[in-house]
């Protein structure tokens, strides 16, 4: 069987020489990805994206993906891909599901909050091994006026435009990224509480986009706490997702420097981390969103303002 054979340690780290994508490989794999396509029964979203744009769904350069993410077995890949366009067309809505790529300029009204809020980055640089990084802070997000949804779609945003960028998104396909999650620094005393079973809620659908639906390869989840309750309540959350605990390394609250330290062990370094949770990069993420919103309407080719008043939203961005 023609399949990737990781060995990971818990922090994600591999060898990239485990696998070598030739030419011949690869079609053999897509072939096999195709054939288990056809065998799954129930995939109307993906007949639906298929019969929309067959070009995108079914180029080399899609598919791979897939298969990068599940470690270049088909048969996962093919059930990833139909998870994926099903949650994607429940997400999104048909109008922006079939859209041959997911924009910041698609954003929905009742998502500018969560957008605005940072709850949920990109950071611009990525750990010594190359992988690019997503963080999250909690205390960014957690607030009556987000809805769950809202922060799922900002992180299938943020993952496309890693996996999908020009040049480092096959990088981060083939070796996958890392996430800091609910990183804070000691400082940081107010945090809205969430329910237990809102977080449970919110936390195994991240998840399972992440382990079964995205396109991505997670190599680690650092999850960082703010108190001991938070502390526990993490732990008592991966007993309700067993197969995501391989992933996850939980790291102590009120400890920021030897958390740091921790993390560059992880080749995770403090100029990788912002410094308003305790690292050393200053990393303006506003200005990043002003970019990337800029850069998406310039390869458009569309005025801004033709561009604010099909999408109101953005305005608020």
């Amino acid at each position: 069987e023609a399949r990737l054979k990781m060995d990971k340690n818990k922090f994600g780290v591999t060898d990239e020489n485990d696998f070598v994508e030739t030419p011949e490989l690869v079609s053999t794999l897509l072939g096999d990805m195709r054939e288990a396509l056809e065998e799954i029964d129930n995939k109307e979203a993906y007949e639906t994206a298929l019969f929309w744009d067959p070009a995108n769904v079914e180029s080399v350069e899609f598919l791979l993906a897939f298969l990068r993410a599940d470690d270049y077995d088909p048969n996962a890949a093919a059930q990833r891909m139909v998870n994926y366009w099903d949650q994607k067309v429940e997400l999104f809505g048909t109008d922006i599901a079939f859209k041959e790529s997911l924009s910041i300029l698609d954003v929905k009204l009742e998502d500018c909050n969560s957008i605005s809020k940072g709850g949920l980055r990109l950071l611009p640089y990525g750990d010594d091994f190359g992988r690019s990084i997503i963080d999250s802070q909690y205390k960014q997000y957690y607030d009556s006026n987000t809805h769950t949804d809202s922060m799922r779609r900002l992180l299938w945003l943020l993952v496309h435009i890693a996996i999908f960028d020009e040049e480092r998104g096959d990088f981060n396909q083939v070796r996958g990224m890392v996430f800091l999650a609910g990183y804070q620094t000691s400082s940081d005393k107010v945090l809205v509480p969430i329910p237990m079973a809102e977080l449970i809620k919110y936390s195994s659908n991240c998840c399972y986009d992440l382990g079964s639906v995205l396109p991505v390869k997670v190599n680690a989840v650092h999850q960082f706490s703010t108190n001991w309750m938070n502390y526990f309540r993490h732990e008592h959350l991966l007993g309700y997702l067993p197969f995501l605990r391989k992933y996850f390394t939980f790291y102590p609250p009120f400890q920021v420097e030897e958390n740091l330290k921790l993390l560059q062990l992880c080749g995770i370094r403090p100029e990788a981390v912002p410094v308003e949770q305790g690292g050393r990069l200053d990393y303006n993420y506003h200005e990043w969103l002003e970019e990337l919103i800029f850069n998406e309407i310039t390869k458009k080719g569309v005025s801004p303002e033709d561009i604010e008043q099909k999408q109101p939203g953005l305005k608020y961005l």
